[in-house]
Parts: C-alpha cells; structure tokens; sequence
C-alpha cells in the first residue's frame, strides 16, 4: 500500500474485509513520511498488521532507493511511530520457524524453545534409526522477519506490467501503468509475485504469445501449487475492483481496480501458515 496514496487505498482496503481505524491511519501515514525521509528511500509501503495475543500488535512497512525488486528493506512497529529494520533471516531460522506454531505474543525479545521434527538415517543393513528431537531457540524477532519474507514471496502481488525491468536491470515501477481491463483481470496469469523469479525466463516466455521480458520476467500466479486453487477472486462490480486472496496465508489480499494503476497488497492475520489448502481445495 503506496503511503502516498495512502488515505485512498485505506478506504479501498475496507473491500478486502480488514480495516484500519482512523488513528492508525494517521499514525502510520505520518511516520511512514518521516521515515522514508530518514532512509532517503524513493517509495515507502505499509505492508500490513500481524496480530498477537496482547494490544502490541506489528505493523510492518517497507521501502527502497533504486531498484524496487532487489533493494527493499523491511520495518516494524508496535506503536505506529516508531520503526525498527528487519534483518534479512537465515534459511536455518526460516525451518525453525516453519516448525512454532504459537501465536505471537507481542515481544520482540521473546525467546521460544521449538522442537525440530526427528532426523531419520538409513544404516548399511537398511535399518532406519530415528535421533531424538531437536529443541531450536527461535526469538520472536527473528521469527517475524520470517513470516514476512515467507508471505512476501508467497502473497505480495503486482498487475502485470506495473514493473518494469529496463536494459540496465534496476527494476522500477512502471509510470505508463493504466490498469488491466475486465477481461485481464480476471486471469491469475495476469498477476506476479513481488520477488525475484525463481522460474527460467523461457518457463514464463513459453506461456504467452505476447510475451515481452520487460514486464514479463516475473513469476505468474497461475504457477502456484495448487494450481488455480491457491487464490480466490471476488468482482466488486460496485466500483469495478478485484480482490485476490490467498489461501495459504489467511488475511494475505491483493485489490486491484480496473482500468486504473492503483493496487494494493496488505496481510492481516496472524502469521500462521494454513496447512489445509489442499483439503479446502480438494472438491473444486
């Protein structure tokens, strides 16, 4: 959510079914603008709310200076004032933090003993012996920059062609952006993951016929286990929006309105990855 549209798409937000109240909204426009004044970035974000179990819930934001793919660093709050970096998480800490199931408690201090699933070891003789359990310190800050990394490559959406990626590779948004139409908008190969692609070019080059690198190098939806089941989609024909939800991380939304450049991603939910997609799926 661009901060300087930031009043605009917090009333657009109420479509998703979350909502911020007025004092948030406030609080987070003004200490978004201060801070991207501080880290000289060229666009700032409020990236959304993940709830604990007390009132000190995490709002996270984030911004970049020049390339707006590769460059963008994250920050929390618990105030809505001031804001602290989230450091990038190591893939050890990532498998730790798939593994805590607990809710966040609101402090970021917070060290949490997680045990890891058993190890198992073939032998020569073809018997399996199985170690005992792994017990992982995870803190409750390093698990709150996992979350975000893990629903920012999962969920955070773009419209294709709101990306640009010209000739010396510095990714930008794309200022000649309108919007997709009607019949566009409702394709999931129409929208791309907010990260680096993990797809070879030609994967995504051999998909459509008009395809063109420049907006194209990202990764489509329509690639995401499982396929066409991962995201819902609802018109609001009342003001002509698409909003996507993604089932994977529950409260994860992208809203889109047709025929514009405004689009928003925002998460509000708790952090918790739903394992149950594939059954929720399994009759569609």
């Amino acid at each position: 959510m661009d901060v300087a549209k930031f009043k605009y798409l917090s009333n657009l937000m109420s479509y998703t079914g979350f909502c911020l109240n007025p004092k948030e909204i406030l609080l987070i426009e003004n200490s978004l603008i201060i801070l991207k004044h501080e880290q000289k970035f060229e666009k700032i974000f409020f990236w959304g709310k993940i709830l604990t179990t007390t009132s000190h819930d995490y709002y996270i934001a984030f911004g970049y200076k020049k390339d707006c793919l590769r460059d963008r660093r994250f920050f929390y709050s618990q105030d809505a004032i001031e804001w602290n970096l989230l450091q990038k998480p190591e893939q050890s800490v990532i498998k730790t933090t798939l593994m805590c199931n607990e809710m966040f408690q609101g402090d970021p201090g917070l060290v949490l003993d997680v045990k890891m699933p058993p190890k198992f070891i073939a032998e020569d003789d073809l018997i399996i012996q199985g170690h005992e359990r792994v017990i992982n310190k995870l803190k409750e800050e390093q698990r709150l920059a996992c979350i975000v990394k893990l629903i920012s490559d999962s969920a955070m959406l773009v419209p294709r062609g709101a990306l640009y990626n010209p000739v010396n590779g510095i990714v930008t948004f794309n200022p000649t952006f309108t919007g997709l139409n009607r019949h566009e908008a409702i394709e999931l190969k129409n929208y791309q993951i907010y990260r680096e692609p993990v797809m070879k070019y030609n994967y995504n080059l051999l998909k459509r016929q008009n395809y063109n690198y420049s907006t194209d190098f990202l990764d489509t939806l329509d690639a995401i286990i499982p396929v066409n089941k991962s995201f819902s989609i609802t018109w609001e024909r009342d003001k002509e929006i698409v909003v996507l939800r993604l089932l994977h991380w529950l409260g994860a939304t992208f809203l889109h309105e047709i025929n514009e450049p405004w689009h928003m991603f925002s998460y509000m939910g708790d952090g918790k990855l739903n394992h149950d997609v594939l059954f929720m799926t399994s009759n569609m």
